[in-house]
């Protein structure tokens, strides 16, 4: 099953036009949770870089992001999002 699992994922990009920048997500297949990149020009994947990854914020894969992209602020310093940390079959804010 896991075999099954194991393929790249990419998520369509979107722009952000207070900063000028595509986003978009990545899963390399075997990840928790996917890794939110960001981009200068449509189509520049390999010089994306890492903005938000959360398989870094706990060891099992249980704390997940939801980015409010669309509201990150024009001087890029500030970006609200909240973590959801699952627990069994529930999940807390």
């Amino acid at each position: 099953m896991k075999e099954l699992a194991n393929y790249e994922k990419l998520s369509a990009p979107s722009y952000n036009k207070a900063i000028g920048k595509w986003l978009f997500y990545k899963n390399n297949g075997l990840q928790n949770q996917s890794v939110l990149y960001v981009m200068d020009h449509l189509g520049d994947e390999k010089n994306a870089r890492i903005l938000l990854d959360p398989n870094k914020l706990s060891e099992d894969g249980t704390v997940a992001l939801k980015v409010l992209a669309s509201l990150i602020m024009v001087n890029t310093r500030l970006m609200p999002y909240h973590v959801v940390v699952v627990t069994g079959r529930s999940s807390m804010l």
